[in-house]
């Protein structure tokens, strides 16, 4: 996969901005359709995600998801996204 150097500096930056040991995840979605063949992979340091669970400071549990599988365009008319 080739990405836009632009693109690549800005997840570059974004990386290194996140404090240390904190993960960091992107979430495919309408607009990025290509990125979720890569669910699984990890590129420096950002993994590519459907979903996640985070735990709150306390302990409240969220379910994390981009949230276009719940928009009509995407349901009836994927071609459209």
């Amino acid at each position: 996969m080739v990405l836009a150097a632009d693109a690549q500096r800005r997840g570059a930056k974004t990386a290194q901005a996140r404090p240390q040991g904190l993960p960091h995840h992107l979430f495919p979605g309408n607009h990025d359709e290509f990125a979720r063949g890569f669910i699984g992979h990890q590129f420096g340091g950002i993994e590519v995600v459907k979903e996640a669970v985070h735990t709150t400071a306390d302990g409240h549990q969220l379910w994390v998801i981009h949230g276009d599988c719940f928009g009509a365009v995407v349901q009836c008319a994927k071609w459209l996204a």
